[in-house]
């Protein structure tokens, strides 16, 4: 970018180079954050997936469906008796 022309600027409708500058350098700042971040979001995803699958087999068996209220873990049959 330092070795561009006034023309080359113009073409790009770029009229500060050191606001853009500043704003390429923070966007290439938080990038690699951000991949971590996706990556991480990804692994987890992964791993709910692959858990989902395995409950899906004691489900079938006859394992009741739990659902969570108020933070406790509870069956249907729990929650239809409360």
């Amino acid at each position: 970018m330092n070795s561009t022309n006034s023309y080359q600027l113009d073409e790009l409708e770029i009229q500060d180079i050191t606001v853009t500058i500043i704003e390429i350098k923070k966007v290439l700042t938080k990038r690699n954050p951000m991949l971590n971040l996706e990556k991480r979001c990804q692994s987890i995803q992964a791993d709910i997936d692959s858990f989902m699958l395995k409950y899906d087999i004691f489900k079938e068996k006859g394992l009741p469906n739990p659902l969570v209220i108020h933070d406790k873990l509870m069956t249907q049959e729990d929650y239809i008796e409360n």
